[in-house]
């Protein structure tokens, strides 16, 4: 919208991330917690990498 910052995540689809996911790097504690019953550990994880992070958003934005 006019007047709004821009963000990293303003170009973001969910569906070309998930289409990316399968050839993301992702760190095995990451896919551990991921794995587990509780969520809270991998969001915790994914937060706090922020290499991960720029990863996951170059894959689902456009001109990835």
């Amino acid at each position: 919208m006019p007047g709004t910052e821009s963000s990293d995540w303003d170009s973001f689809e969910v569906r070309r991330a998930a289409m990316a996911f399968d050839r993301l790097p992702f760190p095995p504690e990451i896919v551990r917690a991921k794995n587990s019953v509780e969520e809270a550990r991998y969001v915790r994880l994914m937060q706090k990498n922020p290499k991960l992070r720029r990863v996951v958003i170059k894959a689902g934005s456009q001109g990835a």
